[in-house]
């Protein structure tokens, strides 16, 4: 009974957050034809093959990666989300965002700290398909005072290691094209462009 309970809510978070996607798509097609443009989002679908090991970026001084602690967390973390992606149209984060988040199957949420400041935050999860699994880097994101320090590369290398020791093929991730300095990041941790997708038009809402 309670594992059943437990599969009913993490349907449940997973059902809100294709609701969500499906707003943002309906919002931005609507946009569309109505001819101003302003939701025409483009996204790179970006892969890397899993391989032994990704090489790990051999850690930054002073940054202590670890998981989330529920209850303890929660507010810095979605504080910092709300910072980086203020210029971000369609990355609302708020406290139900990230419960959502963490409820969804086979995600894990990591926590970057410095001096006990939350400074970066990294979302991986796995997919189950077709008996095969598939690792996503749902989002990564960083304080304005750690960029440039290598811990957003951390976080990338911390996740994929999760998701390789979870026996993934290959690992995926979406960013938004003119977000340059995540894909030249992803670049760097050998990651490679898949796709072009210009997002409502077609939005794919399921492992590649």
């Amino acid at each position: 009974m309670r594992a059943a309970v437990g599969a009913m809510a993490r349907s449940a978070a997973a059902a809100r957050l294709l609701d969500r996607l499906a707003v943002e798509i309906e919002e931005g097609v609507g946009a569309r034809q109505g001819g101003t443009g302003a939701a025409h989002r483009v996204t790179y679908q970006m892969r890397r093959a899993a391989p032994p090991s990704p090489g790990g970026s051999g850690g930054v001084d002073g940054v202590v990666i670890d998981d989330l602690r529920p209850g303890v967390d929660d507010a810095a973390v979605v504080g910092l989300m709300q910072e980086v992606f203020a210029w971000h149209r369609y990355e609302e984060w708020h406290s139900a965002r990230l419960a959502d988040e963490r409820a969804v199957a086979g995600t894990r949420v990591r926590v970057a700290t410095r001096a006990g400041d939350v400074v970066g935050v990294a979302v991986g999860r796995v997919h189950e398909v077709g008996g095969r699994r598939r690792g996503e880097l749902v989002i990564i994101g960083v304080a304005a005072s750690a960029r440039g320090t290598g811990t957003a590369a951390a976080l990338v290398d911390d996740t994929v290691t999760w998701l390789v020791g979870r026996g993934v093929d290959h690992v995926y991730l979406y960013v938004d094209a003119d977000n340059l300095r995540a894909v030249r990041c992803y670049l760097r941790a050998g990651f490679f462009v898949q796709r072009v997708e210009h997002r409502y038009d077609e939005a794919p809402l399921s492992p590649p």
